[in-house]
């Protein structure tokens, strides 16, 4: 008989060890899933925050191309890299240029450039993320005409 209640105690110090793991255990999840959400979120919008501030720069970059070349008359040019995140399109119309970018929310927002100088060139655009070539060069007719390499 005393050996199986030895037995028994073993047992139920075994349960007892058991019981105690899945308390640690559910204590952590309970206290890093919230956590692991709130930084998976704010590194998303940050991530977003990021791309817009990037194309802010480089739509500004690319207005004073336009302006500076314009101003410089015919056979003035300027090259420049710039990174355009999730662009869709971009499009020239008379003295507009409209980008046309996809934001983390899945809306579609634009910019558009008003220059001085009449724009011919792009009509169509990169559609991903990443670093491209402009050329920003002025025609013999006075046109600022912009192409990607």
């Amino acid at each position: 008989m005393p050996k199986r209640s030895k037995q028994l105690n073993f047992n139920s110090l075994r349960a007892q060890l058991s019981l105690e793991f899945m308390v640690i255990i559910g204590f952590f999840l309970v206290v890093f899933l919230p956590l692991l959400a709130f930084v998976y979120t704010n590194v998303w919008s940050k991530n977003s925050t990021y791309d817009s501030a990037k194309l802010a720069e480089s739509v500004f970059k690319l207005k004073s191309a336009i302006n500076i070349v314009g101003s410089m008359g015919p056979g003035s040019a300027l090259e420049l890299s710039l990174y355009l995140p999730n662009v869709q399109s971009i499009s020239t119309n008379n003295q507009n240029l409209a980008i046309n970018y996809l934001t983390s929310d899945g809306l579609t927002h634009s910019y558009v450039i008003y220059s001085d100088s009449n724009l011919v060139g792009l009509n169509e655009g990169p559609k991903l993320a990443g670093v491209y070539t402009f050329v920003v060069n002025c025609t013999d007719q006075n046109y600022v005409h912009i192409y990607l390499r």
